[in-house]
């Protein structure tokens, strides 16, 4: 920045690639009174003031009007130190501090650099850097100073060789996905390359051919006409900056571009663009979350739980981004509205609160608009007409998991995404329409123009997940059904006993010395205190809330490996628990096992514990 000091003198380097700025004196008196001097010469102030003169050097080699360099011919991209002087009428180095600037046509056209824009002298000295940034030809440094209303100058003329082109460097591309064309996506994406010479810095003013590599489904080059792969003198700019706008097809491929300098053929070439579809297809939709069964959740509000969705198109590719996925929590609790996909992924949080189900367990839906699963048989990223597909059915919370549309454990019909109103083939406004209610039609972006009348545009897919709203009390149960997790409801759960906690389970017997010397507890469950009658018919038992630990001890005979462990993230059901032996320690005695199941801390509730007498 230039001082505005009264204290300082002013002194302004100024530079122009023709001549010296001109019509000042390089010499001003200090003081009041006539300012003196005429162009060239020195001047004096009023009243018999001191001659201030601008140039280089000092007593007899002094040399008023020009600046001195340590290089006046500059390789492109190099540097050179300019030095100006500033003396009295016997050409002695003034004693006072002056602001000095520097400017020049180069450098206002962002083609050099100087070091300073603005520099007090010390003992009548100052210097700047000078770098050629891509100027070639000849630059011409003026130094001014203002010194009591006159303006004394000094000049250089530097000479800076015309640079050779080195490489043409890939620089950016805006996007480096872009969606078919007509899919109502980023369809286009500005690739960038820069031209250096030899010492790094940028070329200016010439021309640079593009080239695509891949034309399929009229990718082109803006703004030649679809098809066209070549994009013609484009002419780099200051920073050496050439670009080119690249437009997707309608077909999903892969494509780069190659820029060339025209004068010397050198070329360099992009990263590869993919060009996709972008839209979410309804197998490759995801929701996660964790934990299953968080702490705290059963009697604490604001008990927070991630939820995370992932969306890929028919490729597994990432969706656009920007793309809006909303989210319900219908049951119990509530959760963030949506969430905006970036890189295909996206989360919210879910957070504790009444009401809480008497099940125990609370629906979380997410949903987006994508296109119906198909069998893409010509790998083409597009439905085209005889490939097979999944018709969809109207998003619905399946809040009793049992796989269909209906009530919930309440008796409410099941929260549904209602298609709009707008098109009444699609099925019966403010009533959950099943896939059979809909036209058997593929529904999503249709870019082979073949697609029904009746087929939609996009359709809402989705996805459920179940957050479990642990009781912290347990319950030890034994189940005698095959397999350790029923999931269906055709056979009803038969269980041998349930207990409370507190209450002796039962007599383990260790045989003598004859027999194996050890009894096995096997086929029992760990639950939550949920009623099982509130659960739907095919759960199990809820598990216990995530961070709760079990443990075994006892004070007669050994135990087997595991004895203990954490219920870390659990599945949606209860816990079974490993076989456990536990075997004579060689002395006849009667004993405990002990079965601790104590929640996590936040969960306010305290342990459970379940016993059984062991005779050996």
């Amino acid at each position: 920045m230039f001082s505005t000091s009264s204290s300082k003198l002013a002194v302004i380097f100024c530079v122009s690639l023709l001549t010296a700025c001109g019509g000042d004196s390089p010499s001003s008196p200090i003081g009041n009174g006539d300012t003196g001097g005429a162009d060239g010469g020195s001047g004096s102030g009023g009243n018999g003031s001191t001659i201030i003169k601008i140039g280089n050097g000092t007593g007899s080699a002094f040399a008023e009007g020009a600046l001195s360099a340590t290089t006046t011919s500059l390789q492109p991209g190099a540097s050179t130190d300019i030095v100006v002087n500033l003396v009295n009428a016997d050409n002695t180095a003034i004693s006072d501090d002056l602001d000095v600037t520097f400017s020049s046509d180069c450098v206002a056209n962002a083609l050099a650099d100087l070091s300073d824009e603005s520099i007090t002298t010390s003992a009548g000295r100052a210097s700047v850097v000078y770098t050629a940034r891509g100027c070639s030809g000849t630059d011409t440094v003026t130094a001014r100073a203002d010194v009591g209303g006159t303006i004394i100058q000094a000049t250089l003329d530097l000479t800076i060789a015309v640079d050779q082109a080195l490489a043409l460097n890939f620089v950016s591309a805006e996007r480096e996905a872009l969606a078919l064309k007509g899919m109502g996506g980023n369809e286009t994406s500005r690739v960038t390359f820069r031209l250096v010479g030899e010492q790094g810095a940028p070329i200016r003013n010439e021309l640079i051919t593009f080239v695509l590599g891949d034309t399929a489904g009229g990718i082109s080059l803006a703004p030649n006409a679809d098809g066209d792969p070549v994009r013609e003198t484009v002419v780099s700019d200051n920073d050496g900056i050439a670009s080119v706008v690249v437009r997707s097809g309608t077909v999903a491929t892969n494509t780069s571009v190659t820029a060339t300098h025209n004068s010397t053929g050198i070329q360099g070439v992009s990263q590869a663009l993919v060009i996709s579809t972008g839209v979410p297809i309804d197998h490759r939709f995801s929701i996660s979350f964790g934990p299953q069964a968080p702490a705290g959740a059963y009697s604490t509000d604001g008990i927070e739980v991630d939820v995370s969705v992932i969306a890929s198109d028919q490729f597994g590719n990432p969706v656009f981004d920007g793309t809006r996925v909303s989210f319900g929590a219908p049951e119990s609790g509530s959760i963030d509205p949506f969430c905006t996909l970036q890189d295909g992924r996206c989360t919210v949080t879910w957070r504790s609160a009444d009401p809480r189900p008497a099940s125990g367990r609370a629906t979380i839906i997410a949903y987006t608009s994508g296109a119906e699963y198909f069998e893409d048989d010509n790998s083409n990223g597009i439905f085209d007409e005889g490939e097979a597909w999944v018709n969809l059915s109207e998003a619905f919370a399946d809040s009793n998991e049992d796989g269909v549309y209906g009530s919930d454990e309440t008796g409410r019909m099941e929260f549904f995404v209602d298609v709009p109103a707008g098109n009444p083939t699609r099925g019966v406004v403010n009533s959950w329409d099943s896939a059979a209610n809909l036209p058997d039609v593929w529904d999503g972006p249709c870019l082979s123009g073949n697609c029904p009348d009746e087929a939609r545009d996009s359709v809402t897919i989705w996805r459920n997940r179940t957050i479990i709203i642990s009781d912290p009390r347990a319950v030890l149960f034994s189940y005698a059904g095959a397999g350790a997790s029923p999931q269906n409801c055709t056979t009803p759960i038969q269980r041998s006993q349930e207990y409370g906690a507190g209450s002796r389970v039962g007599i383990l017997n260790i045989p003598g010395a004859a027999g194996a010397n050890s009894a096995t507890l096997s086929n029992f469950f760990v639950a939550d205190g949920t009623p099982r009658g509130a659960l739907p018919c095919h759960i199990l038992g809820n598990p216990m809330p995530s961070g709760t630990t079990i443990e075994f001890a006892t004070d007669n005979g050994k135990l087997s490996e595991p004895a203990s462990w954490t219920v870390t993230d659990p599945a949606y059901y209860a816990t079974r628990l490993p076989d456990v032996t536990i075997s004579s320690d060689g002395t006849s005695s009667v004993g405990t096992l002990t079965l601790t199941v104590t929640p996590p801390q936040a969960s306010a509730a305290p342990p459970s514990v379940f016993t059984w007498e062991v005779q050996d």
